[in-house]
């Protein structure tokens, strides 16, 4: 006998048990497993928009609503039909089945979720997107539900419409538009839907039909339901292969047609079957591979469009994570021999670069180069051979050569590119570091023995994450970074802007400014190193990048005051990144160098990536005036950080003497 279902207005009918079964009960009624997909897709949606990062607000404004949006769908479908998921196997230990949530409180929590929903894409999103999203929750909970479900064997077929829109939605999200691309995303949803459900169909029949609800194979019987599944199979598997030819991603072609082809396989396989418990069981083992397949098949997508945006960012993240073990192991085997590891492995990764053909052996061939990761085992090295009188004026020329070597990149790169391309890029790479050998073994010398002794087990390099001098300069660096990641997402684009120049032409820009803050910063570092200062310079350090990111973002658009305040800007940031290094390698025993530079190169690393968020979510949100006003905060924050860290500073002074 059913259950009768409950229609009290509390939200639960009789009491919850607990929290946790509220929470479960809730999860289960807005459909969240469902919604999970109906979101990924839409996701998938937004990052087929060109520049989609840089409208991450409307982009999670789209997500955001679409959750909400689908989970007021799915509570509105189990409150239309609650009796007849007490009939079903599948559903009848749904909280409206069972009476554990009551009608009035499930009616309360959908126009919750729905009102968040339109509330969340009219401030955010756009039109377009909120009047896509509300076709989706009618046609949902509404049009299927009431209508077509208990109407007709086609269903599903109309019904799947609803569920196939959020591609269609994420992309309206960001543009406010159609395109082709999402339209065809739609497509493929909405045909592969049949296929997907039908097999599912098959295996519950028989609840289907004490249920009365005419789904195709109670209507029309088991084979012809299986002639559909095997059209519908057919039309999902070219849909799939449309895209390509908007994205010309051959690796998702490759994808879509392997796993169409095996979905294909499955429906003929499925229709040649004996009907039985193993035909059954079979309907139930495709209906669970098409929820892989439409996965697989939207990952596939998603992969092809970061793919490049990866090749470029892995190599950052292989030098983050490489950092410290390559600098601690410096400390036990000796700081030459890490630096011919690194050397070799960049060169290996450079020469893999020119030869590759495809995405992946570019994707492996920047993890190599990353994975040659020596600028912890440099500094180290450079602690070793300089003298605590001269060690900041040796970081400092370090740190110079660095911004030189960073313009004359942006000069010849795109002129090594237009001549050779990609491959030529990376031959350069591979020719640059076959000749680092020449200063590695003519110029550097022998570091001295008393500097050769070895650190013990990897855990006590581990410790030196606590020393407090190390931890004063490795906060103090992660700072910096930052404001030179995030100065790098809007600092190029408004010099070009200002200065009218075309875009190959922003190094010569760069060289004036590079040089410009050199000079600058002389002075303060001599200073600094002849009257112990240090800590008051990086104090001045800190303001002085606060006021040139104050003025840029006061100037913005007008050359000259833009261009002044960036060499301010980058004196201020060269002084810092002098002294800084400096200060930690003095605080620590030759035998704990290579560990805490490893530390501080770590979070110089995380700095930038850190940077770079920051400043691409201040120019998608409050735009280029205001990244540089968050600067002027961060430049301060840097002042601020290297005050209050004196008592470190005067433990690394006291090193000195």
């Amino acid at each position: 006998m059913a259950k009768s279902v409950g229609t009290s207005s509390s939200l639960l009918a009789p009491g919850p048990e607990s929290a946790i079964q509220l929470i479960r009960d809730l999860w289960v009624l807005a459909k969240a497993r469902v919604v999970s997909l109906l979101v990924f897709t839409a996701l998938v949606g937004e990052l087929m928009v060109p520049d989609a990062i840089g409208h991450w607000p409307a982009a999670l404004a789209g997500l955001l609503g679409i959750a909400f949006a689908g989970g007021a769908g799915g509570v509105l479908n189990q409150i239309v039909e609650p009796e007849l998921d007490q009939h079903m196997r599948r559903t009848h230990r749904r909280p409206l089945a069972e009476g554990r949530i009551g009608r009035r409180g499930a009616i309360l929590y959908a126009i919750t979720l729905l009102a968040l929903s339109i509330a969340v894409l009219l401030v955010w999103t756009n039109p377009l997107t909120l009047v896509l999203t509300l076709l989706g929750t009618v046609g949902y909970g509404v049009v299927y539900t009431l209508y077509l479900k208990p109407s007709t064997p086609w269903n599903i077929v109309w019904g799947g419409l609803a569920g196939a829109l959020p591609p269609l939605i994420g992309w309206a999200a960001i543009t406010g538009s159609v395109a082709p691309l999402p339209l065809v995303l739609v497509a493929l949803i909405f045909v592969w839907t049949p296929a997907h459900f039908w097999p599912l169909a098959i295996y519950c029949r028989r609840d289907y039909a004490k249920a009365c609800i005419p789904m195709l194979p109670v209507t029309h019987g088991i084979d012809r339901t299986r002639r559909e599944i095997r059209n519908y199979a057919l039309l999902t598997w070219v849909v799939s292969l449309l895209p390509i030819l908007w994205t010309h991603d051959w690796v998702y072609g490759a994808v879509a047609l392997l796993s169409g082809a095996y979905f294909v396989q499955m429906s003929l396989h499925l229709q040649k079957m004996s009907e039985g418990p193993e035909m059954d069981r079979y309907a139930r083992k495709m209906f669970a591979y098409s929820i892989s397949y439409l996965f697989l098949l939207f990952t596939a997508l998603l992969l092809g469009k970061v793919l490049m945006g990866l090749a470029v960012g892995i190599y950052g993240l292989a030098q983050a994570l490489l950092q410290f073990p390559f600098g601690s192991a410096s400390d036990r085997l000796g700081r030459k021999p890490v630096l011919v590891i690194g050397l070799v492995l960049f060169i290996l990764g450079s020469i893999l670069g020119a030869v590759s053909n495809s995405i992946w052996g570019i994707i492996l061939a920047r993890v190599l180069q990353g994975a040659g990761a020596v600028s912890s085992v440099l500094l180290a090295t450079a602690g070793d051979l300089t003298d605590d009188a001269h060690r900041t004026k040796a970081m400092a020329a370090i740190g110079g050569s660095i911004s030189i070597a960073y313009v004359v990149g942006m000069a010849i790169g795109p002129i090594i590119y237009g001549f050779s391309g990609l491959p030529g890029v990376f031959w350069g790479a591979a020719i640059l570091g076959l000749l680092a050998f020449i200063p590695l073994f003519v110029l550097i010398p022998p570091i001295p023995a008393n500097h050769q002794r070895r650190m013990g087990k990897f855990r006590e390099a581990l410790r030196i994450f606590l020393h407090p001098a190390v931890q004063a300069a490795s906060v103090g660096i992660f700072i910096l970074q930052m404001v030179l990641g995030a100065s790098f997402v809007v600092l190029s684009p408004e010099l070009l802007r200002a200065s009218h120049l075309p875009q190959h032409s922003i190094w010569q820009v760069y060289l004036v400014v590079m040089l410009g803050g050199i000079l600058l910063m002389l002075f303060p570092v001599i200073y600094a190193e002849k009257h112990r200062k240090h800590r008051q310079m990086l104090i001045v350090s800190g303001l002085t990048i606060g006021l040139g990111a104050l003025f840029m973002g006061i100037f913005a658009g007008q050359f000259w005051p833009v261009g002044i305040a960036s060499i301010v800007f980058f004196a201020g940031y060269n002084v810092a990144s002098a002294i800084l290094p400096s200060m930690m390698s003095r605080s620590t025993t030759p035998e704990q160098r290579g560990a805490a530079s490893g530390v501080y190169s770590l979070m110089q690393f995380l700095g930038i990536f850190a940077g770079g968020v920051v400043g691409g979510w201040g120019l998608g949100w409050i735009g280029v005036q205001g990244v540089f006003y968050i600067l002027t905060a961060v430049g301060m924050a840097l002042a601020l950080q290297s005050y209050l860290a004196s008592g470190s500073v005067g433990r690394l002074l006291a090193a000195e003497s």
